[in-house]
């Protein structure tokens, strides 16, 4: 794969990405992985060159932004209050203002500000819905939600690889672009 930033700069990415998901291997292979997944995905799509490198960054980056909230609610066991709930929500903006002081990753920044955002527009942060959400933004909502639910978490197991498909089926036209559904199920199965 062709990258324009250097390859320093990529295995700082990969770096960052390990310690905000602390739960990864050392050797940032699921980082990897992460990146190898947003890749596929975002071709099929039918994204650019362009476009595909910075959907990998901002699939590693999108969540850096919980570094600004509370580890007790980001390890909380149970459901969170409202207000914990408030602040788990500012993570996206908050990513981006981080991601966005990187040279070269402005549109990535953009696009993990809007990972949370739902094809029916009941998403956070701005409730951007369908369409008016970019191609890339929706893609990375997938992916997002795809690796999260196999992952392990303080309030529940991980779930498989089909469990997680058929969530991902079940939330088609209401949080998710089914078209990015469509292709990802294409992709793995």
């Amino acid at each position: 794969m062709t990258r324009s930033l250097n390859p320093q700069m990529w295995e700082t990415l990969k770096a960052v990405w390990y310690v905000i998901n602390p739960g990864g291997a050392p050797d940032t292979s699921h980082a990897e992985e992460l990146a190898a997944l947003a890749r596929r995905l975002g071709g099929a799509m039918g994204l650019d060159g362009a476009d595909i490198e910075n959907l990998e960054y901002a699939a590693l980056l999108h969540d850096i932004g919980q570094i600004k909230v509370r580890e007790t609610i980001l390890k909380k066991p149970g459901r969170l209050s409202p207000e914990e709930y408030l602040e788990i929500q500012g993570h996206p903006m908050e990513s981006e203002r981080i991601v966005r002081m990187m040279p070269g990753l402005e549109t990535a920044a953009q696009w993990s500000r809007w990972h949370h955002e739902w094809w029916d527009g009941s998403g956070y942060p701005d409730r951007l819905w369908g369409g008016k959400i970019p191609l890339p933004a929706r893609i990375l909502a997938v992916l997002d939600a795809w690796d999260a639910m196999q992952s392990e978490r303080p309030y529940r197991a991980a779930r498989s690889r089909d469990e997680s498909m058929q969530e991902l089926r079940l939330m088609a036209g209401m949080q998710f672009d089914p078209a990015v559904v469509k292709a990802l199920h294409a992709i793995v199965y």
